[in-house]
């Protein structure tokens, strides 16, 4: 299991509106093909925002890529297709209205047997999907970490014992990159 890090635009959301609309509608990010090559199922992306007149970001949340979303099933080759089963077909998959735009129609796969890299060739948007699990609050901040795109890996071993070893609010100055 790949750790990732994963910036949500505070132009978009607020802290609580991102987590309104996981608790209602799973977290969905689209992510790069070149980047989605390299996950696995299971890996756990951290996410990462500034507050509104703060400074410095705070890590607050995780989700685990549970789900491909974007994958249209005529395009999968059948040694592919017998590894997938459909979780959403797309026709029953309403368009819906999200703080950073729609999350568009389109296949929902879940599966056991075929790889993520798999089926990272077979969307052109792809989105991964997952539940997201809220860190208890204070929030650690880091110091310093400017806004980024996509996903990074995220060394999450050294952040936990960062966490672990400050008093009160963590306020940690690494970048935690992998």
């Amino acid at each position: 299991m790949t750790v990732w890090l994963h910036w949500i635009g505070a132009t978009h959301y607020t802290i609580n509106s991102f987590i309104n609309e996981a608790n209602k509608m799973g977290v969905s990010r689209r992510v790069p093909q070149r980047d989605l090559k390299l996950m696995e199922w299971g890996d756990k992306v951290y996410c990462v925002t500034k507050q509104k007149g703060k400074v410095n970001p705070v890590v607050f949340a995780y989700f685990n890529l549970d789900q491909i979303y974007g994958v249209q099933t005529n395009d999968l080759p059948d040694e592919i297709k017998d590894k997938v089963y459909v979780v959403g077909d797309p026709a029953d998959i309403q368009t819906e209205k999200r703080g950073c735009g729609f999350l568009v129609s389109g296949g929902l796969y879940a599966t056991t047997t075929a790889s993520v890299e798999e089926l990272a060739s077979y969307s052109e948007e792809p989105q991964i999907r997952g539940g997201l699990k809220v860190l208890p609050e204070p929030w650690p901040i880091i110091w310093g970490m400017p806004p980024f795109r996509g996903f990074r890996k995220f060394d999450e071993e050294k952040f936990l014992g960062d966490i672990a070893a400050s008093e009160g609010r963590p306020h940690l100055r690494s970048m935690y990159y992998a």
